[in-house]
């Protein structure tokens, strides 16, 4: 595990979810983008904290941003 992780607060998509009442299909496409039946992209609404992992978590500065978003 990253070190630089260490007490960030990692939030599962499902776990957002559940915490902003959100369905993780939208939060899916707010975090990461998505790609429209025309093809056409959509780029993600922004650079979620933990883009360098690679991995579809998000932290809790992101988890605060979408029950902003969603507010």
């Amino acid at each position: 595990m990253n070190s630089n992780l260490i007490g960030v607060g990692l939030y599962t998509i499902a776990e957002a979810a559940r915490f902003s009442g959100i369905q993780a299909r939208e939060l899916r496409r707010w975090l990461f983008g998505y790609t429209q039946t025309s093809g056409r992209l959509s780029a993600p609404l922004w650079q979620t904290q933990l883009t360098q992992t690679g991995q579809s978590v998000i932290g809790f500065r992101d988890l605060m941003e979408v029950r902003l978003v969603k507010a």
